[in-house]
């Protein structure tokens, strides 16, 4: 394990540039064809870049906690990542579709917006008079778009095939992972150990199930599928590009 520590900790750093590198780019082309895109496809356009500014942040919290040997941690914040490439492939995986599904996403926002703003409002009794009116005005400016409540990303990836890359995985799988790896489980058999008829706290886990060499490819994986599903809403980049840029500049530092 030392090892595969020791190799992770040196190529955080490299990944991390190109991972942010690959985003700030993939923003830079977005935006440019943005300014001669029709009318019609400004809601894809304003999507696709509002979560890559947001990736942003959450990248770089990825590379940081992983550099230091919170693995877990590192896993739990590619959750975001993950989760904002499944519902832009959502998204674009029915043309037809397409604007309602823009329309759902911000629906869902303004949901959780409210939820979080009636909840600040019950640790700060002084503003809750404020909170809960901004809470009234997003759910009412929901309503006015027409949105119901969002299905699962369980459901709504049921019948949707991931990004047609064979040499890629599946990425509800990796989303999986980091629910599994999100909630605090009692993995109390890795803490405790049995000597003779006592057990004994061994101090922290080995994390033997998620290795850093594992997590350090997950994350990096991460960043290519939300990169990728950027590129298929804008119907901008080139995604052999892409796939030779994973090939020649992460894959070697990935063995």
């Amino acid at each position: 394990m030392s090892g595969s520590i020791r190799r992770t900790t040196d190529t955080v750093p490299l990944l991390k540039e190109l991972t942010t590198t690959i985003i700030r780019d993939a923003l830079k082309e977005i935006r440019s064809k943005r300014l001669n895109s029709s009318g019609c496809k400004e809601k894809r356009f304003r999507t696709t870049e509002y979560f890559l500014v947001e990736a942003q942040d959450y990248v770089t919290g990825v590379w940081d906690t992983l550099a230091v040997g919170n693995v877990r941690v590192s896993v739990t914040i590619s959750r975001w990542i993950l989760e904002a490439a499944m519902n832009l492939w959502w998204v674009v995986s029915d043309e037809d579709a397409t604007e309602q599904r823009l329309t759902e996403l911000v629906g869902e926002a303004l949901r959780q917006d409210a939820n979080l703003l009636d909840g600040l409002g019950e640790l700060q009794p002084n503003q809750a008079h404020t909170l809960r009116q901004r809470a009234e005005e997003d759910r009412q400016t929901r309503s006015d778009l027409g949105c119901t409540k969002l299905d699962s990303l369980e459901t709504r990836m049921k019948d949707i095939k991931p990004p047609d890359r064979p040499d890629w995985p599946n990425v509800y799988a990796l989303y999986r992972i980091c629910c599994a790896a999100a909630h605090p489980n009692l993995r109390g058999w890795e803490l405790f150990k049995s000597v003779g008829p006592a057990k004994v706290s061994t101090g922290s886990s080995d994390n033997t199930i998620l290795t850093p060499d594992m997590v350090t490819w997950m994350a990096a994986t991460s960043v290519v599928y939300l990169v990728l599903c950027a590129y298929c809403l804008t119907q901008t980049g080139n995604q052999d590009s892409l796939t030779n840029w994973w090939n020649t500049k992460v894959i070697p530092l990935l063995g």
